[in-house]
């Protein structure tokens, strides 16, 4: 994952059945807003590489 043109962190994706979700792993913490912004991208990331899931979401965990 890139922030502001930096590396943050790593995503990986879990799957349960037609469940999915998208678990971004960073290295810092970062704004309110840079992370309203990640979720939104992560979503639609998600929406593109799991089209058929029934379910999708986005977990963001900070390692700091």
């Amino acid at each position: 994952m890139l922030v502001d043109g930096y590396f943050a962190g790593l995503w990986k994706l879990d799957r349960s059945g037609r469940d999915v979700t998208m678990r971004i792993e960073l290295g810092w913490r970062i704004r309110k807003r840079d992370e309203r912004a990640l979720r939104q991208e992560a979503e639609r990331a998600l929406a593109f590489i799991q089209p058929k899931a029934r379910t999708r979401s986005v977990t963001i965990l900070c390692r700091a």
